[in-house]
């Protein structure tokens, strides 16, 4: 964990999003909208003005979300995403990435590299603010939980996070903490195992097609033929099914999907 001075809740309001796009009229609408929510917006047409700006960045504040189109003229969003992952500053921050590539390798590739979200071109301003609330609330998590954010008493009691614990069967996930235990084995699992993995547990024995999942998990709308969802399972399976004790634990359902099997109860 890095050296970051702890942050004061209040004084660090509002929160700071650094937006990197080329695209003027795209930036000038979404720093719009995203100061009319009283977020603290620092944009940039080029990635290299964005680290020229971190250079000096103030050690006692802490920057919330980086927004970050892929395609831009100096270095794309993936290096950008790269280089700000090994920088211990932002190792609690999130990330989005916007983008007009819609494939799913370019969205794969994303995830794969760090980003907590991705959202392809032409999209609607409710549905960026939406994301945009959700990976706020997850930043500030991550800082209360990591010891790095001072709440003060003057902070509205619905603010205070509840651990929430979710088990079945042999699996255990403490969702405020982020860990997962399979046969009271701590078991590592990337983000998207993780959050498939929660998904499945808050449905137990329903039917769950890669439509479904791609859309509640993924967050982005089925387009074709993909292994995407078929991948992170296999995943799944060889971390939580190398036991003969739980084997099947998620089924396949042929020509439909997949269903986390029930635990038995007695």
């Amino acid at each position: 964990m890095n050296n970051m001075k702890p942050i004061d809740y209040l004084n660090e309001k509002p929160r700071i999003i650094c937006l990197v796009e080329d695209d003027d009229s795209i930036r000038e609408l979404l720093v719009f909208n995203l100061e009319s929510e009283g977020y603290d917006v620092r944009s940039f047409s080029r990635g290299q003005k964005l680290f020229d700006m971190l250079m000096s960045f103030p050690e006692d504040q802490f920057i919330s979300l980086f927004i970050l189109d892929i395609m831009l003229p100096d270095m794309d969003g993936y290096e950008i995403l790269r280089r700000l992952r090994k920088d211990p500053r932002f190792e609690l921050s999130s990330f989005l990435m916007l983008t007009a590539l819609s494939a799913e390798r370019n969205k794969l590739k994303g995830f794969d590299e760090g980003a907590d979200d991705y959202l392809t071109k032409p999209f609607g301003m409710g549905e960026l603010m939406a994301r945009t609330h959700a990976l706020l609330a997850r930043s500030d998590q991550r800082l209360v939980l990591a010891g790095k954010l001072k709440k003060s008493d003057k902070i509205d009691r619905k603010d205070a996070i509840e651990e929430r614990i979710i088990r079945q069967g042999n699996i255990v996930v403490n969702e405020t903490r982020h860990r997962v235990w399979f046969n009271d084995r701590e078991v590592d699992m990337t983000r998207m195992e993780y959050n498939l993995l929660v998904f499945l547990l808050e449905h137990p024995g329903f039917v769950l097609s890669r439509d479904v999942l791609l859309a509640r998990v993924w967050g982005y709308d089925y387009e074709g033929e993909s292994r995407t969802v078929d991948v992170h399972i296999r995943g799944l399976r060889k971390k939580l099914e190398e036991s003969d004790l739980n084997p099947d634990i998620i089924e396949t359902v042929h020509g439909v999907g997949y269903r986390l099997k029930e635990a038995d109860h007695a």
